[in-house]
């Protein structure tokens, strides 16, 4: 029909729009924390960290890790210390999140980016991103950044639900903040099987959950192993 028609293109024209969004932030995140992670390597002055959290106001944490075994070992370190004194978070705590995380963070030594969402127990939602430090590093770069730097990309209106899950199925952004604080898992919603099982970036489908049918469509993040989904329920697509 002419409606589910004009659904299926505006689910495609969302998730591509905020797929663009994401990875040109992702980039720019990236590129940033590598030159500031050149820039402390070896020293920690004030006034490097001053630079570092005016330029990027989002970022609490930069840091470079390398591999010991199967765990992560912490080298040069950097934190907003303004902002954990604003919200009374300790360096100890984003140390023990990124710990508690370190599986997820290792896969970033065979060469790729991943996301993870470290919000469980925080006031705040936050996310880790972790990279490569070069192409030929044995060493990787960890971000915590909060979350509101991508939120506001999902905060759309209209009957369209659009959000973002890692390779784990794991909600990275999404318009109930609830749902993105509580880590919520989505590997097991039809619209995230069809992402991670299709063998081309993008696609759409009809699926069904708890009893109601929706039309999705899903883009995945090239550089990373995440997607953004845009789903809506047939019952809302079709109603006059």
């Amino acid at each position: 029909t002419d409606s589910e028609l004009r659904v299926k293109e505006n689910n495609i024209k969302v998730t591509e729009v905020i797929a663009l969004k994401i990875l040109s932030d992702l980039k720019s995140l990236s590129n940033d924390a590598k030159i500031m992670a050149s820039s402390i390597s070896g020293k920690k002055s004030s006034s490097v960290k001053k630079t570092v959290f005016e330029t990027e106001k989002d970022i609490l944490f930069i840091g470079t890790f390398s591999k010991d075994g199967s765990d992560l070992s912490f080298g040069n370190t950097i934190y907003n210390s303004v902002f954990l004194d604003d919200t009374g978070i300790e360096s100890s705590d984003i140390d023990k999140s990124i710990r508690n995380n370190s599986k997820f963070f290792l896969k970033s030594f065979q060469g790729i980016m991943t996301i993870q969402n470290l919000s469980l127990g925080f006031e705040i939602p936050l996310i880790g991103i972790s990279f490569p430090k070069s192409v030929s590093s044995d060493e990787i770069i960890i971000l915590v950044v909060k979350m509101e730097h991508i939120q506001n990309a999902f905060q759309t209106s209209g009957i369209t639900e659009t959000f973002m899950v890692n390779s784990e199925g794991i909600v990275i952004a999404h318009p109930d903040p609830n749902v993105v604080k509580s880590g919520t898992k989505f590997l097991d919603l039809p619209i995230v099987k069809a992402m991670f099982i299709s063998p081309i970036d993008n696609g759409q489908t009809r699926y069904k959950h708890n009893d109601t049918y929706y039309l999705g469509s899903f883009k995945k993040l090239g550089i990373t192993q995440a997607g953004i989904i845009s789903t809506v329920s047939e019952d809302r697509a079709f109603e006059e």
